[in-house]
């Protein structure tokens, strides 16, 4: 039997070859799991999207709510008409988020507390006690003013008899805007009464003169007698305002002369507990302006017409001018004519009867 001869030994060039055909077929096999997990992504998402997953529903977490605490509303327009953009509702989803206010403890130290934030508004002298809550504090001067606090709530009001003082209308406003903002919250500041999400909340300002003791909004600075000053919360969820039972008022309201000086306030801010939070099923627009124009709404500001012509349609968080237990969402209609409607955003079937 002949013997087999020895494989031949592979040369430089074929071994060259062999690797470039390896790197081929590495790089093809890198390109086809690329395009493959790209493609199986967008395949399983694909298929996710054609059958989402169910969402929960709302958690109600605070059962019924007690009605909102709206006030007794004197004038109301004869009638509604709405014509807003295409004639349509705007949309909000099918849920929004009730926070939990906590509601003010008697405490033995309530009436110190109060001493202690009237003294950082200016008042130093001993209060007035009008009752078990109710506390108010007399300053004569510069201006004879009041100063009326919840001690519980550490709420309060500021008035002075502005309007005897003539000399003030001849001092227009000279400082800023946003001097005069700066005013108000350094004046919140010093009484420790201005809260965190107001204090990084918007603020809006409105230029007022008086005329036969009323005051109304002026055309120009030059016009102006005073300014006004509104201080709201940080938006929820970065996209809902609040309002008041005066509207577009914030819960912080001032009016300010041009030397800074704080000529009215009010401070009806009441705190919520953002991170107890529960959410709850909207009513739906439809049935919100069905609401309004029936009557059932609250109307924050009648404006310049028995019509109420409804331009623009919003969903805010109601600022309540008393305690209640949960911060909530509101719809506002509004016209160019100043009016202001209300409806609770919450469907019926979670409010108490």
């Amino acid at each position: 039997m002949a013997a087999q001869s020895p494989p031949k030994p592979i040369t430089l060039t074929q071994t060259a070859a062999i690797l470039r055909n390896v790197v081929k077929v590495g790089f093809i096999a890198i390109i086809l799991m690329m395009v493959g997990r790209v493609f199986f992504t967008s395949l399983i998402a694909y298929i996710k999207s054609l059958t989402p997953p169910k969402q929960l529903p709302p958690t109600v977490g605070f059962k019924q709510l007690p009605k909102l605490p709206f006030p007794v509303q004197p004038n109301v327009p004869k009638s509604y008409t709405l014509e807003t953009v295409g004639g349509q509702l705007p949309s909000f989803g099918d849920r929004a988020k009730v926070f939990f206010m906590p509601t003010a403890q008697a405490s033995l130290t309530a009436v110190d507390r109060a001493k202690k934030k009237a003294s950082g508004l200016g008042y130093l002298f001993e209060p007035e006690i009008i009752d078990s809550r109710m506390y108010r504090w007399t300053l004569t001067s510069p201006l004879l003013a009041t100063l009326q606090m919840d001690i519980l709530t550490g709420t309060f009001t500021i008035s002075t008899n502005w309007s005897a003082h003539p000399e003030l209308l001849t001092k227009k406003q000279t400082i800023s805007s946003t001097t005069l903002i700066e005013r108000v919250k350094s004046t919140l500041q010093q009484a420790n009464s201005l809260s965190a999400d107001v204090s990084t909340g918007p603020a809006r300002t409105k230029l007022v003169k008086t005329i036969g003791g009323q005051l109304t909004e002026a055309d120009s600075l030059s016009d102006a007698d005073f300014l006004e000053v509104d201080l709201y919360r940080k938006p929820v969820d970065e996209k809902y305002s609040s309002v008041t039972a005066r509207g577009k008022q914030g819960p912080v309201h001032a009016l300010v002369a041009s030397d800074g000086t704080i000529l009215e306030m009010i401070q009806n801010v009441y705190p919520v507990e953002y991170q107890i939070v529960e959410t709850y099923p909207l009513l739906s627009p439809d049935l919100a302006w069905k609401t309004l124009s029936a009557g059932a709404g609250y109307v924050a500001q009648k404006g310049t017409s028995d019509t109420a012509t409804i331009r623009t349609m919003s969903l805010a968080y109601f600022e309540p001018d008393e305690e209640t237990p949960y911060y909530r969402p509101v719809y506002v209609f509004e016209s160019k004519e100043g009016f202001v409607g209300m409806v609770d955003a919450i469907d019926p079937i979670w409010i108490q009867k």
